[in-house]
């Protein structure tokens, strides 16, 4: 009687750290993936896109977990995948210069994505999207997580591996930031296998530490540091698009660069939806509940509409998320409103703490993010498919990076 009481009362604390530990990660990827969408010319949108994304977090995850149809601890959160499958449309439209639009381009995707999810939701027609076989959905997964690590690499280096050892041969100084990255990413890896959910943010704790430590007995100034590449331009003020910008947008949209980046709009859309029913579907097993995957859909879907309208970008259920809940012992809808809370904290700050994390960091991250979903989806699929249909989730993700 006494052991069950104790658990009870420790059962409120236990859900509000692990809502916290779930903020604080979310924070960290959504200043990763920033970095990664507004990096270097396009830094102006830096402000304006941390607080739409972070935004982002806590209505998609407010909606999708209201009222009685969806079980908790549920968490939605803005995605990688199909980010990284736009990322060439996003080097298109920075030959621009206007981060407006970058903001176009994530807004119509996920408006795009919303109204499919919506549609899909409203009409029952899942099953339609289930035929698709689950070596190939999991294969197109795996590639675009190979394709934000291969992108998140050139974020830092410009070369390929080979590139890389040759530099390093000669201790040229252009190989530090990538190693640095690399290095990050395979701590990452070692905490999250070492320690499990809390993994990542004990990494960063090791990473921006040492950063700074360095810093501080190298005689190393931030302004220096910015000289070296070690930290990011810094930015300030949330900058919102006017009138004029979107004009001068749209009269640089010819016809061919519209042709070029249609059908990656197009791409990342159908990812979105592997990503939403998978993603929920991994969620089933994790919190062994079922889910109205319709209601899913339809919730997920209007915040992709909605958001999507103020610029931000996809989101959905993170499967990965509510595993590092359930794990760190949550129950009930504490930790979802403490992860809320921390988050809506963290919006004024955003620009600051995007200023103080390094960008080898972010880098790691993105390479670490992309390591773990070609894990989920090829990896860690060995011994629950057949060898043909592994073979083909492998060639999926071969023939992506190849090509």
């Amino acid at each position: 009687m006494s052991h069950s009481k104790t658990d009870n009362n420790g059962a409120l604390p236990r859900s509000i750290l692990a809502g916290a530990i779930v903020g604080v990660d979310n924070i960290s990827r959504t200043v990763a993936l920033t970095a990664f969408i507004f990096g270097g010319a396009l830094s102006a949108g830096v402000p304006l896109a941390l607080v739409l994304f972070l935004v982002t977090n806590v209505l998609a995850t407010c909606v999708y977990v209201a009222g009685r149809a969806l079980p908790a601890p549920l968490f939605s959160s803005v995605q990688n995948a199909p980010v990284a499958v736009l990322y060439p449309a996003i080097l298109t439209l920075s030959a621009t210069g206007e981060p407006t639009a970058i903001f176009l381009l994530l807004g119509a995707t996920a408006v795009a994505s919303g109204l499919a999810m919506t549609a899909i939701g409203f009409f029952d027609l899942g099953r339609f999207v289930r035929l698709v076989p689950y070596p190939v959905a999991a294969g197109f997964l795996a590639a675009v997580g190979a394709l934000l690590a291969r992108s998140a690499f050139g974020l830092v280096y410009p070369g390929n591996l080979a590139d890389l050892a040759a530099d390093m041969a000669e201790q040229s100084p252009e190989a530090l930031l990538p190693m640095l990255s690399i290095g990050f990413a395979i701590v990452l890896g070692l905490s999250v296998w070492l320690f499990r959910n809390t993994g990542v943010i004990l990494a960063l704790i090791i990473g921006l530490a040492g950063t700074y430590g360095v810093f501080s007995l190298q005689g190393i100034d931030l302004a220096a540091a910015r000289d070296m590449g070690l930290l990011q331009p810094r930015v300030s003020g949330i900058v919102l698009p006017s009138a004029e910008d979107l004009s001068t947008v749209v009269t640089q949209l010819d016809q061919n660069m519209l042709q070029d980046i249609l059908p990656i709009v197009g791409a990342a859309t159908v990812i979105s939806l592997f990503g939403i029913m998978l993603n929920s579907a991994g969620a089933e097993l994790i919190l062994d509940r079922d889910i109205d995957s319709r209601h899913g859909l339809v919730r997920a879907g209007a915040v992709n509409i909605l958001t999507g309208a103020a610029g931000s970008t996809i989101s959905y259920l993170s499967a990965s998320t509510t595993a590092m809940s359930q794990q760190l012992g949550s129950l009930g809808r504490a930790p979802i409103w403490s992860m809320c809370s921390l988050t809506v904290v963290a919006i004024p700050f955003a620009s600051d703490i995007y200023n103080f994390v390094p960008t080898f960091v972010s880098a790691g991250l993105l390479l670490f993010i992309g390591a773990s979903i070609v894990k989920v989806w090829v990896l860690d699929q060995f011994r629950r498919l057949g060898r043909a249909d592994w073979l083909l989730s492998l060639t999926i993700v071969v023939v992506s990076i190849l090509f």
